[in-house]
Parts: structure tokens; C-alpha cells; sequence
């Protein structure tokens, strides 16, 4: 008889294939993204197969467990974030670990990651990197914490950062972190440069709408 861990591990490739598929030009996506669609989303149970897939495999197979378990979320997807952030994730490549960061912000369960203490910490650090990925992926981590230090840095990033995508980063995070003075701040952003930067603009249009509707439904108001 099947066990329930059998089970997970079975459903969790199920998944990590479906992904896969979707992006096989002879398997119709539509149809590859209705077979995924059926199994659900990957949820924290699934965190760790993930894992164990990734270190598991090559290519795109390796890369797509990668982003499925930071997609799950939970404790064991927060404690695998806490490794890539610090660089002590098993046999994570320098190059997949900036992949990761830079995509960070782009990932929504992300925001809603349970990281421990020692991972906001690092991201506190990384927000001052020269590298622009770190600094991205440091936005991806703050989004998860609701407080004024977090808003601090990551306005100070939406205001200064030399690059516009850890710009739009830093204001993607500030949407889904902030109270009613970063409305505020957001809607008084200044647009002179979106001509050039249709990307900021994206992110400053997602974030301010996405910020209004979970201050009107009942967020916690300004510190």
C-alpha cells in the first residue's frame, strides 16, 4: 500500500513535470498548464520534495525544483531561502543562487515566507551589496517583514538604487510590506523617468494597487 510520503513525493514530481512540459513547444502549454491547474498549487507540504528533487537533477529539471520549492512556502521553503540568501544551500551554484535572488521578487508566495531572524539579517546586508542581484533579492526577503526598518531600506533602494530594476524590486516589496504612509510614498513616486523605465512603472502601478486593497481590508494602519 502507497504511504503517505510516497504519495507527496509522487505528487510533487507530478507538479515538477507538469512545470516542465509547459515549456515543451510539442506539448500544448494550455493543456500543460490545465494538467497543473488540476494538480494545485505547490503547497508547504511539498517544500522539501522539491528540495530533494533539486539537488537531485540537472538543466532545467534542477532549476524548476528550485523555484517550486521557494514557490511552496513554509517553514521548509523559508529554512532552503535562509541557505540560498547566507550561500550555504547544498550544492547551489554561485550563478543559480544570483538566479534565485534576482527572481525573488517576482516569486508572490515569496512575500509570505516565515524566513527566521538570521535571514532578514543577511538581507539587511545584501541591500548594501555592489552586486545588483543580491540587492534584489535582499527587496524579495524585506517584503516579508512588516515594520518601519524594513520600509526604511526598502524606500531608501526605491529612491537611490543606480539600477531601475532593483528600483522596481524595492517597490514591488513596499507593496506588499507597507502601511498607509508607504501609499502615500508610492502614489507621490516620481514618474519622469517611466518613458524609458516601463518596468518601474509596472512595478509602481502593481504595488500601489495591491497596497490599497490590503489596507482596505483592514491592514494595519501607519506606525
Amino acid at each position: 500500500m502507497e504511504s503517505a510520503e510516497d504519495k507527496r513525493i509522487q505528487r510533487a514530481r507530478d507538479i515538477l513535470e507538469a512545470r516542465l512540459s509547459m515549456r515543451d513547444p510539442f506539448r500544448g502549454p494550455m493543456m500543460e498548464r490545465g494538467r497543473e491547474e488540476i494538480l494545485g498549487p505547490p503547497g508547504p507540504e511539498l517544500a522539501a520534495s522539491f528540495v530533494e528533487e533539486f539537488r537531485a537533477s540537472e538543466g532545467e529539471r534542477r532549476l524548476a525544483a528550485l523555484f517550486l520549492a521557494i514557490e511552496a512556502g513554509g517553514s521548509d521553503a523559508a529554512a532552503f531561502m535562509g541557505k540560498i540568501v547566507n550561500g550555504e544551500a547544498e550544492g547551489l551554484s554561485a550563478e543559480e543562487r544570483l538566479l534565485v535572488l534576482r527572481s525573488l521578487p517576482g516569486i508572490p508566495s515569496a512575500g509570505g515566507l516565515p524566513v527566521d531572524s538570521a535571514t532578514v539579517d543577511a538581507a539587511y546586508r545584501l541591500s548594501a551589496s555592489s552586486e545588483p542581484d543580491e540587492r534584489k533579492g535582499a527587496a524579495g526577503i524585506l517584503a516579508t517583514q512588516d515594520d518601519a526598518q524594513a520600509r526604511v531600506v526598502l524606500m531608501n533602494l526605491a529612491d537611490r538604487d543606480a539600477d531601475s530594476w532593483v528600483r522596481a524590486a524595492a517597490i514591488r516589496a513596499l507593496g506588499r510590506a507597507g502601511d498607509r504612509s508607504t501609499l502615500t510614498y508610492l502614489e507621490a513616486y516620481p514618474r519622469e523617468d517611466f518613458a524609458q523605465e516601463y518596468w518601474v512603472q509596472g512595478a509602481l502601478e502593481d504595488a500601489i494597487a495591491q497596497l490599497a486593497r490590503r489596507l482596505g481590508d483592514g491592514s494595519p494602519q501607519e506606525e
